[in-house]
């Protein structure tokens, strides 16, 4: 499965680490360009805008070599247009390396936003697919030609002791000029294999929308991350941990909806909405309904099971989440009242619900949340 941010990162280490001199044909890569940027940057006192060069982003450590949003940081087109208008040459620092460096960036920059973006991709006619084949060609272009220098380097008389160690030198220098081989590869597989998964999914379901930001580790680590958070981070995850994440991401997810509809609207939801009287499909049903439905303007959907009542809230955009569960109609009804909000007008009491559910550890009142 890819992984951007890590292949991301990895590409910022490969540019970061002394022990590579990154060249491809006259065009060098190098980390001082960026060093220079932050010069700059303190030598006019923070006048110039370059926010994302920070000292945590360019002098790195361990810990902050780990952290996506540096990496992300400094490989921006911001920051390559920045380099543009103040980085100068120097002794030590060539145009050519400017430049060089700055089309580095821009390349792994837009991999990254790409496969980060929010909006869709709805078929394979998309331009940003071809984008991403430009990127892994330009790598794949630069790997043959640090393979023919190594190629060229191995053809090196080798006769005596001091040839050898001559030609094992020069071979180090010629793989040096490249990135690391684990960084090639991640980038590879990320472009790969989302555009095979999304050539598929298209063939198959024309219909979809893909989005290259689910299609990777990102939301299953974040999942993971907050379940053994529950769990006080000691590795030992138990089914109740992983319910409680579960509950907390369909709250988000109904918080979320709730604040883009508020981009269009300010209006809150209230009983009527919800009610499901008159009008609208037969399979209507009110807030705390047996069989669920559509209300007549589309905007609502409650759905709920005879035994078990499933109280789930979908907005118009076809996003939301379930809001909670009881044994029947009426202790449905009591319950939410009883927690301080009537027929579940604001959504921010439904997620203190939540919470006071977790809090209490009694989870005979909670039935799936899909």
């Amino acid at each position: 499965m890819q992984d951007p941010p890590h292949a991301l990162k990895k590409l910022r280490n490969s540019l970061f680490n002394s022990n590579r001199q990154l060249q491809h044909g006259e065009k060098k890569f190098a980390w001082c360009v960026v060093e220079a940027l932050l010069q700059f940057k303190k030598v006019t006192n923070g006048f110039d805008p370059a926010r994302r060069v920070t000292d945590d982003s360019v002098h790195l450590t361990a810990w902050t070599k780990m952290r996506v949003g540096l990496a992300a940081g400094v490989m921006h087109e911001y920051v390559a247009k920045q380099i543009e208008m103040d980085v100068k040459p120097t002794n030590n620092m060539d145009q050519n390396m400017i430049n060089g460096t700055v089309e580095y960036i821009r390349r792994v920059a837009r991999f990254y936003e790409i496969m980060t973006d929010t909006a869709c991709f709805k078929s394979m006619d998309d331009p940003r697919f071809a984008e991403l084949d430009a990127i892994v060609e330009w790598f794949t272009v630069w790997k043959k030609w640090v393979d023919e220098q190594v190629d060229a380097a191995k053809q090196l008389p080798a006769a005596t002791d001091e040839e050898k160690k001559a030609q094992a030198a020069k071979i180090k220098e010629a793989k040096a000029m490249f990135i690391t081989n684990e960084a090639y590869e991640d980038l590879c597989i990320c472009v790969h294999g989302f555009k095979n998964s999304a050539q598929y999914l298209f063939s198959e379901y024309s219909f979809l929308h893909v989005y290259p930001r689910t299609m990777s580790t990102n939301s299953l680590e974040a999942f993971f991350a907050l379940a053994r958070a529950t769990g006080g981070h000691d590795g030992r995850v138990t089914a109740k941990h992983m319910l409680i994440a579960h509950m907390y991401f369909m709250s988000m997810r109904a918080y979320t909806t709730h604040l883009k509809r508020l981009n269009t609207s300010y209006v809150m939801p209230t009983a009527a909405d919800l009610d499901g009287d008159g009008g609208g499909d037969q399979n209507e049903a009110g807030i705390l309904g047996d069989e669920g439905g559509v209300d007549k303007d589309g905007d609502w959907d409650v759905t709920g099971s005879k035994d078990w009542e499933t109280i789930e809230i979908i907005g118009g955009d076809g996003q939301g989440g379930s809001v909670g569960t009881c044994r029947d109609t009426a202790a449905s009804q009591a319950r939410l009242h009883d927690h301080g909000f009537s027929d579940l007008e604001d959504e921010f009491l439904v997620m203190e619900y939540f919470e006071s559910m977790i809090d209490c550890d009694n989870f005979e009142h909670i039935d799936t949340f899909a």
